[in-house]
């Protein structure tokens, strides 16, 4: 029993040191909702309520000028934009898959909108604007 015992502790221990150990695009994702109320603690990248509401409704609205900010904090939160604004393959394609339609190229989708564009705050708005045109939602 108490071989049991120490042979648990020792694996939860293991557990813990290789979560700590992993690299940041290769942790648990967060949740968007987290997420989100992180992007709109920070005045940098916070999008008025109105606004969102708006957009949520697919009614016609201008963007504000952070609106590419929020979007790469919401991105970068969801593990989709590492730290250097690239795109993780990787996690796009795993979404892609989750998401996508039987008849739908995943490798098509993933190829056109992993993108990495002159800023990342434009990659970020082509990685929206792409999975859109897909019907692929976050």
């Amino acid at each position: 029993m108490k071989l049991f015992v120490v042979l648990c502790v020792v694996l939860l221990a293991l557990d813990a040191v290789s979560a700590k150990n992993k690299p940041e695009n290769e942790k648990k994702a967060k949740s968007l909702k987290k997420v989100f109320k992180e992007c709109q603690k920070n005045d940098a990248t916070k999008i008025d309520n109105s606004i969102l509401k708006k957009l949520k409704k697919h009614k016609q609205v201008d963007l504000p000028d952070n609106y590419g900010d929020h979007k790469l904090c919401i991105l970068k939160g969801l593990g989709y934009i590492n730290e250097f604004g690239m795109v993780i393959e990787k996690n796009l394609k795993k979404r892609v898959t989750k998401k996508a339609e039987v008849n739908q190229d995943i490798d098509a989708i993933v190829s056109e909108c992993k993108v990495s564009k002159a800023t990342p705050t434009e990659t970020a708005l082509f990685f929206e604007t792409c999975l859109t045109s897909h019907s692929i939602t976050l």
